[in-house]
Order: structure tokens, then sequence, then C-alpha cells
């Protein structure tokens, strides 16, 4: 019996799949609201008026906004990782 692929596994190999034929995926609800929340918060606006803003709870912002956190903090890393070692 196979085994059923749920949650964030399934996008992720959905996105590596999507890469490696060359194809650009739409972006996701989530991803479109992440966005719009980081220019908000660019802009200055407070993360309860966003709340407020977009009709979500002040803890649903909070989520999206550890979530982007934790994507630039992952892809610092990756950076740093895929960085060339000199030889001397």
């Amino acid at each position: 019996m196979g085994r059923k692929i749920v949650g964030r596994g399934l996008f992720k190999a959905r996105q590596a799949l999507a890469q490696k034929l060359g194809i650009l995926l739409p972006p996701t609800r989530g991803q479109q609201l992440r966005e719009k929340i980081a220019s908000m918060l660019d802009a200055g606006i407070k993360k309860a008026q966003i709340a407020r803003d977009l009709k979500m709870s002040f803890s649903g912002i909070c989520w999206h906004v550890q979530q982007m956190n934790r994507r630039k903090e992952e892809s610092d890393h990756l950076d740093c990782v895929s960085l060339p070692m000199d030889k001397k």
C-alpha cells in the first residue's frame, strides 16, 4: 500500500518538479497574501492595522510574518552554503 503525501511535503515536491521541468508556477494564495503583508509592513503599517484591513486575525498576520522570516532565514542560509570556498 502506498503512503499518502500530506501537508507541506506535497507543495515542496510540486515546486521541485516544476523547477526541474523549467515551469514557472503561479503564486499560491498564501504567497500572494504574504507579499501583500510584506508591502504593507514596508509602508510602515502596523500589524494590527493590517489585520483590520485584510479582515484577518492579528495572530494570523503574525503567523504569516513568521513564515516570511523563516523563509528569509532559510534562503540566507542557502546563500551562505552555496558560496564557493577559496582554496589556498
